[in-house]
């Protein structure tokens, strides 16, 4: 049950104040803003009202606070009540990942900790980076991992822990006369067939931005919005495109795709570990943390397999 906007609704109902409901819940004031137009866009009617500096309940608002808080009181009973739940999460790692580290990193770090750790057990969501931000915060998850096109300043009460800094690549099929390159330049992918997800996916707005501001062309032959569909589609011939080369390692290694570094095209991904200052954790999620950070420290990196 997602019970984040009913918990912004309240507290800002309390507080009388977005920032302050922000503050304490550990949010942006933007994304409680969010919150609560979602809420209200669900409902169909507006939830507050401007006094000056301060923010009050509609009409509507008054008339579902009651029904609202009742609600946040039975979701934390409900939990409280079931069976063996404490004993059981103490053993369980919640995680939430955005696609790439989801697919390509953790299930490698899973697998690493439980040989070190046989009695921990696993939870993992694969979601986008805001989606994976909001779950910690709602203590819906106790590890995130996420992908950034840079690495941002702290932000709150979330910490972000560098993990991998993995380089874009162009991705040709093992047929293509570029395939045996070591390297080529920008401008040789210029008019190729591209095979890229749609425009709201991260990849595919900085590579368009990109040969706009070099002023090459850039063709789309075909949008795909799964990256395992893409990998087949060039496998296959019918065109090229741009991946994390973590993302196309194993079919490097069997020689079904042909990675190869791009001059000029200066685009990285920083997969991160997140955690929440404060948040009260499993033992299994701080064992993990704890050795997810160790592995970082002592290999400096983990591999961007190059």
């Amino acid at each position: 049950m997602d019970t984040i906007k009913i918990q912004a609704f309240c507290t800002v109902a309390e507080l009388k104040s977005y920032s302050e409901a922000a503050k304490r819940l550990n949010y942006t004031q933007p994304a409680i803003s969010a919150q609560i137009r979602e809420l209200e866009n669900e409902l169909k009617v507006p939830l507050f009202k401007k006094n000056g500096k301060k923010v009050e309940l509609s009409e509507a608002g008054k008339a579902i606070l009651p029904f609202a808080e009742r609600l946040l009181r039975n979701f934390q009973g409900l939990k409280k009540i079931l069976p063996g739940n404490q004993e059981q999460d103490n053993h369980v790692v919640k995680i939430g990942a955005s696609s790439l580290p989801g697919v390509h990193l953790v299930p490698s770090l899973m697998e690493k900790a439980k040989s070190i750790h046989p009695g921990m057990s696993f939870s993992l969501t694969i979601n986008n980076n805001y989606q994976v931000e909001r779950m910690l915060y709602a203590n819906q998850i106790e590890v995130g991992f996420a992908g950034r096109k840079r690495m941002r300043a702290a932000a709150g009460a979330l910490t972000e822990h560098l993990l991998v800094k993995d380089d874009l690549v162009a991705v040709f099929p093992p047929s293509h006369p570029m395939s045996g390159c070591s390297e080529i330049r920008i401008e040789d992918l210029a008019g190729l067939p591209m095979i890229l997800p749609p425009r709201n996916i991260l990849t595919r707005r900085q590579v368009e931005e990109r040969f706009r501001q070099l002023g090459l062309a850039f063709e789309i032959g075909l949008e795909m919005g799964n990256t395992e569909a893409i990998k087949k589609l060039v496998e296959h011939g019918l065109g090229v495109t741009i991946l994390c080369r973590s993302a196309v390692h194993q079919e490097a290694a069997a020689g079904s795709l042909c990675p190869i570094s791009v001059l000029g095209l200066d685009l990285s991904r920083f997969f991160c570990l997140l955690t929440l200052e404060r948040q009260r954790r499993s033992k299994a999620s701080t064992d993990f943390i704890e050795f997810v950070l160790d592995k970082a420290v002592a290999n400096r990196t983990f591999p961007t397999y190059k």
